[in-house]
């Protein structure tokens, strides 16, 4: 769970619904934060609470604050949870003073598990000072991931004045109808952190003893829709990097080989031989590693992101035995394009099925969907939690009829 404070103007319709699909997008929430910022960053430290909950050493709350409730109703994100956020809107009149540390405590409790216990995050955050005339509203919020179920929330801020707000509410978490198939990460009753490192590191894959183990290559196109922006934010590339791990996970797959490219930089940034736990922080480092904005001289000129990818399916799509499945996935660029012959005559197909998890917003067929139709394989668009769910169970069922020998 986390919850921060946040100097923001008041939340409007639009806003709030911008909000929400952004954390849709990323299962995270992504906080709007306004000018004249009031809490001073890098300054957020845990505190002791007493079993009662109060924070050990502040006075007891005897000044209330008007705080309002804003709610996002539970939804499904790429890494197949339920999650839910809110902001808690304080006039910013009533939180005038000096520096100060303010002591925020979040509480959930299943209402069907008597057998959790309730989780609960306690943060302190120092603030600079607020001046008595500052206009606008303090926004508190927060989020987090949980199984399907009802929850009891509880909100508490305290201070070292005597200044309080108290907030309470339920959370129905449940699937929706177009979500209904999808089976969840997380167990009925079960909260976990909303927040998500997206190169965090992946336990190893065992042997399945009653698996397929599947030998999978992945190329990863790093690239996002949006054509040499100066900045790549987590959103672009999130949803691909849950659909790697989700692919990791999955009990029928063992051993992953990643080749991670970039149409605009014309290069291949991170490679990795089969092995059995997909390396996320040094995928991550590539990530990194991108020049968004920047044209290198040498890439100029017409045709070269095809050949690019062309010289790329030739090194990568090859007469290997090892593998049981080829999976391209990412953003399907250059609309209508197609590799040059020379290139699509020397690939050897046929040892292997091809599979596309398209993440792209179109359904225009680009250089990368061109390639997999000429390799005699089948794209899948994914445009949201469900239809990565369903594309990942549809690939599978395709790995194991392609391994199935005639008439077995």
């Amino acid at each position: 769970m986390t919850a921060n404070c946040i100097p923001a103007e008041k939340p409007t319709a639009r806003r709030a619904l911008r909000f929400s699909r952004l954390a849709g997008t990323l299962g995270t929430l992504v906080l709007i934060v306004a000018a004249a910022p009031a809490q001073r960053r890098g300054e957020s430290a845990y505190f002791p609470a007493a079993p009662n909950g109060h924070p050990v050493g502040l006075p007891p709350p005897t000044i209330p604050l008007k705080c309002k409730l804003h709610k996002l109703k539970p939804r499904l994100d790429y890494e197949l949870r339920l999650f839910t956020g809110f902001w808690i809107e304080i006039p910013t009149k009533q939180l005038a003073g000096p520096e100060m540390d303010w002591y925020v405590s979040l509480i959930m409790r299943p209402r069907s598990r008597e057998d959790v216990e309730p989780s609960r995050s306690d943060q302190q955050v120092r603030t600079a000072e607020i001046p008595p005339k500052m206009k606008g509203a303090i926004e508190f919020s927060g989020a987090f991931a949980m199984g399907e179920g009802s929850y009891d929330v509880s909100w508490h801020l305290r201070d070292e004045t005597g200044r309080y707000c108290d907030v309470a509410w339920e959370v129905k978490a449940k699937r929706s109808r177009r979500d209904r198939k999808v089976e969840l990460a997380l167990r009925p009753g079960e909260v976990a952190p909303s927040g998500i490192y997206l190169f965090r590191r992946e336990p190893p894959s065992e042997m399945n003893p009653t698996g397929a183990n599947l030998r999978i290559k992945v190329l990863l196109n790093l690239d996002s829709g949006s054509r040499r922006s100066v900045t790549i934010r987590p959103w672009q590339y999130g949803p691909m990097l849950s659909t790697l791990r989700l692919l990791a996970r999955h009990p029928e797959t063992h051993l992953f080989s990643v080749v991670a490219y970039s149409f605009e930089d014309q290069s291949v940034l991170y490679r990795q031989p089969l092995a059995n736990r997909i390396d996320f922080p040094a995928l991550g480092r590539a990530i990194k590693s991108l020049s968004p904005g920047t044209v290198n001289f040498s890439h100029l000129g017409k045709g070269k992101e095809t050949d690019f990818f062309g010289r790329l399916l030739h090194d990568e799509v090859t007469n290997d035995r090892t593998l049981d499945a080829l999976v391209f996935l990412g953003h399907d660029p250059f609309t209508g394009k197609r590799v040059a012959r020379e290139f699509v005559s020397s690939l050897d197909r046929g040892r292997y099925p091809v599979f596309y998890l398209n993440s792209s917003r179109h359904r225009w067929r680009g250089i990368i969907g061109q390639a997999v139709r000429n390799l005699g394989g089948k794209s899948y668009w994914i445009r949201n939690p469900a239809e990565l769910s369903s594309a990942l169970e549809r690939m599978l069922t395709g790995i194991h009829e392609w391994r199935r020998p005639p008439g077995g």
